[in-house]
């Protein structure tokens, strides 16, 4: 029952993992040269860890997707949903906000990116609630 769950997990983990990817390749080019300092991020836990290294930041962001997800698997569905949404949501949003820097084609590509969001949402609640209704309906 609890596996049929990870389903919810999939939307927070790929837009997590295009967050990561824009925040990281939306570092100025000081960042890169080796000025951590000059990171830029509005997330203050996400700016801490990118100031601190490049893999201190991708450590911290794989040991979050990796608690999301598990709490998804643990706790009941639909507070599985719920939880799944707030961090699908606000992780669209900050991958959202590396991506209109790139003028319209970024603020298409942030539509994109949001509407995709949703529509994974869609699919892993589908997936995740037939699932489940397998399972309980087995004898």
């Amino acid at each position: 029952m609890r596996a049929a769950r990870l389903w919810f997990g999939l939307p927070p983990a790929m837009v997590c993992l295009a967050d990561v990817v824009l925040t990281l390749s939306g570092q100025p080019s000081a960042y890169w040269g080796g000025d951590y300092g000059a990171a830029v991020d509005v997330n203050p836990l996400a700016l801490h860890a990118l100031a601190w290294h490049p893999a201190a930041f991708g450590v911290g962001a794989a040991a979050w997707l990796v608690t999301v997800v598990a709490v998804l698997a643990l706790v009941p569905a639909p507070w599985a949903r719920a939880l799944g949404l707030v961090v699908t949501f606000f992780h669209g949003v900050g991958a959202a906000t590396w991506l209109v820097r790139w003028g319209v084609v970024g603020w298409v590509a942030a539509v994109a990116l949001l509407v995709l969001a949703e529509r994974l949402l869609a699919f892993s609640w589908a997936r995740g609630g037939t699932a489940l209704r397998r399972r309980s309906d087995a004898p």
